[in-house]
């Protein structure tokens, strides 16, 4: 399945800023609506209404311009990579002059609408009420502040590391490709050659099989999981090609359940098993060779095995390539799938058995 980066809509400091303010500013009017009703409806008057409502208004839109200086403050910060301690106390100190400013301004607002109350002492206690809730406001928004930023970050370097993972799989994928292509080409196109003269018709179906196979995998390049119908049709092209080749000393079964056809699996993954079990299949086994493929789902997991006929050889030998293609398919598997997925080779009674299991959560 091909890797796909969902492009959301990027909201900005403004979005939440707006956002924010705006809900924190319905909330007030619905705070004094409800007091008013609480009071009795209409008690204070549609002029004391409009008044307190114009207090409000400005009152916030003041406390909107002083979280933007806020701002200034903490994304400086936030660039600096401050300490958890450092912000806390920052976001303490900053909160606390911002209350002081936003509270100062409400009493030279209060004092400009004739709002100030004579009694001294009624008075205070309402300052004291308002700039706790003020320093909440301004504590609450720093919060949020750094909550989204890290949050965003979080996504930022989640997606990053998303891309380098695809990027590696399909580096993966290519660098197999390279390998692989080359010297199956050159054994296919010497047994085209081979039976240009012996016969015509099977070496243009040689070479049809050959175009096919080569089309797929072109067309395969930028997938990183297919479901595994699609990976075994491009198997049974290649097995097909190397029947030609072989004839009567290659004998191939496939044994594959239909509920795990749909399956997803890596493009390309079963290639190099089945290339090394027919290479080194036919070194070590009285021929014919006998080639199995088979595929079932166990436990919502897929099971694939891939057996031939033969002995496994030791991977100290210089002429042995099998622990090389078993690693590749290993660390792609172990990339892309859940924790448990593995691929390994082992010798069961006279065959050479490759095994992958993919788990998918």
């Amino acid at each position: 399945m091909e890797l796909k980066v969902l492009k959301q809509k990027e909201f900005t400091f403004w979005h939440y800023q707006i956002a924010g303010w705006t809900l924190f500013m319905l909330m007030n009017i619905l705070q004094l609506l409800f007091y008013n009703v609480y009071l009795g409806n209409g008690a204070l008057g549609p002029e004391l209404m409009d008044t307190l409502y114009n207090l409000m208004l400005i009152s916030n839109f003041f406390g909107f311009l002083l979280t933007i200086g806020m701002r200034y403050i903490y994304r400086t910060l936030f660039k600096r990579k401050s300490s958890l301690r450092i912000i806390m106390l920052v976001v303490l100190l900053v909160s606390a002059v911002m209350t002081f400013l936003s509270q100062t301004f409400d009493i030279g607002l209060q004092q400009l609408f004739g709002f100030m109350e004579e009694n001294r002492e009624i008075a205070f206690y309402k300052i004291i009420y308002s700039s706790s809730v003020n320093v909440i406001v301004f504590i609450a928004w720093s919060g949020l502040y750094f909550g989204i930023k890290y949050w965003k970050q979080w996504n930022v370097e989640r997606d990053r590391a998303e891309r380098a993972s695809y990027q590696a799989q399909t580096a993966q994928l290519k660098m197999l490709r390279y390998q692989l292509n080359p010297h199956f080409l050159f054994n296919s196109l010497n047994s085209i050659s081979a039976l240009m003269d012996e016969d015509k018709s099977k070496s243009k179906e040689l070479l049809c099989e050959l175009s096919e196979f080569l089309r797929y995998s072109l067309e395969q390049k930028n997938l990183a999981q297919i479901p595994l119908k699609e990976e075994l049709k491009a198997i049974r092209l290649y097995l097909s090609i190397e029947k030609k080749r072989f004839e009567d000393k290659l004998l191939i079964d496939y044994d594959i359940q239909s509920e795990a056809m749909e399956l997803p699996v890596l493009s390309f993954l079963l290639h190099p098993l089945v290339e090394n079990a027919v290479k080194y299949g036919m070194k070590t086994t009285a021929l014919p060779l006998r080639l199995t493929i088979s595929a079932c789902v166990q436990e919502e997991n897929l099971l694939i095995s891939v057996s031939n006929s033969g002995k496994l050889i030791d991977p100290r030998e210089e002429h042995s390539g099998t622990q090389v293609g078993l690693k590749n398919v290993q660390d792609r598997i172990q990339s892309a799938f859940a924790e448990g997925s593995y691929c390994k080779l082992e010798q069961i009674d006279d065959y050479v058995v490759s095994t992958i299991l993919i788990k998918y959560k």
